[in-house]
């Protein structure tokens, strides 16, 4: 067997390159495949970003805005939880139980109007205070039909609908703790300081 050694076979007669053939490829880099180059203020601004991440997240907790935030992203979160393995059962059986209490208090309306009458009460407190259970009930009413509305959707559906409300708060969270942390440097140079 007298070949080119490039050309060399192996047990298996299957070609073996032979490295001492192989040439070297250089490679150079162009310019446009490097990192440009930073401006003074680009490289400031890396600083102050750096310096930001730094400060802890609770340095910040009693700031109104991350205590609103923060606030509707557990209620966020705790509703995505929630509905994720939640039945519309228990929210069909509380709109029934309203819709037996507000037919109740309808027919109580005018009972206490006339015993409000025969007390002389002319301010009807008794009727008024059940026209505003009934005001309540119905607000109750809707407000469970609303739940339950939401809580019947598919659970995929509901997964990716309350997911995405969830990340959303989540998110508008750390970019409002991540501008104030910006500003918090900005305002303190020396947190600059070796970095």
């Amino acid at each position: 067997m007298n070949c080119h050694p490039a050309e060399r076979k192996n047990n298996m007669n299957t070609p073996v390159q032979d490295t001492s053939a192989r040439k070297l490829n250089v490679v150079t880099l162009s310019s446009d495949l490097l990192p440009p180059r930073l401006s003074p203020h680009e490289a400031a601004e890396l600083r102050v970003i750096a310096a930001a991440r730094r400060l802890p997240d609770d340095m910040f907790a009693d700031h109104p805005d991350i205590a609103r935030l923060a606030a509707a992203a557990k209620a966020q979160k705790a509703r995505f939880e929630g509905l994720v393995n939640t039945t519309s059962g228990a929210s069909t059986a509380a709109i029934l139980a309203l819709q037996e209490r507000l037919i109740a208090s309808e027919g109580r309306v005018s009972e206490a109007a006339i015993d409000d009458a025969l007390a002389g009460d002319f301010e009807f407190s008794s009727a008024n205070a059940e026209m505003q259970e009934i005001e309540r009930l119905g607000r109750q009413i809707k407000a469970a039909i609303l739940a339950n509305e939401a809580i019947s959707l598919s659970p995929p559906q509901r997964r990716e609908i309350y997911a995405d409300r969830a990340q959303r708060a989540r998110s508008a969270l750390e970019n409002r703790l991540h501008e104030l942390k910006l500003e918090h440097v900005r305002n303190h140079p020396e947190l600059l300081e070796n970095i």
